[in-house]
């Protein structure tokens, strides 16, 4: 008997289906969106079909753009909108702090002040409020 799990491929030398071709086109889409625009992409197909390896091989395509950056969020691993929005600022905000450039420190600020006026205060955010409260 033949067991086939469902592990997504990492990077190119595993594809042996050419998706990295996809992955490079939807780079080139994504690259195009002008700087201030925004867009959100669906990946979109039943299970087994090929969407956490495409996400894989793209993701790999766009940490080689230094003016990128790329944050894994999978909100299917938070229940609640209160706990999915806390958890995606979170993820963000620690993003921006290991960046350690001026630009962090002010989006930072402006996350934080996001959030003061999305929920009235940012204690909703386990170590966002904390921080904010101590500094």
């Amino acid at each position: 008997m033949v067991v086939n799990t469902d592990k997504p491929i990492r990077n190119t030398a595993e594809d042996r289906l050419g998706r990295n071709v996809l992955a490079a086109t939807i780079k080139n889409e994504i690259l195009a969106v002008p700087q201030g625009d925004s867009c959100v992409l669906a990946p979109l197909g039943p299970w087994g079909s090929g969407k956490s390896s495409i996400l894989n091989l793209l993701e790999n395509q766009l940490c080689t753009e230094q003016r990128l950056s790329v944050i894994r969020f999978n909100p299917w691993l938070f229940s609640g909108t209160e706990q999915l929005v806390g958890q995606f600022f979170q993820e963000l905000r620690a993003h921006l702090l290991t960046k350690n450039e001026k630009e962090s420190d002010e989006t930072i600020d402006l996350i934080d002040k996001y959030c003061d006026g999305l929920m009235g205060a940012t204690s909703w955010i386990p170590q966002v409020g904390a921080a904010i409260e101590a500094g």
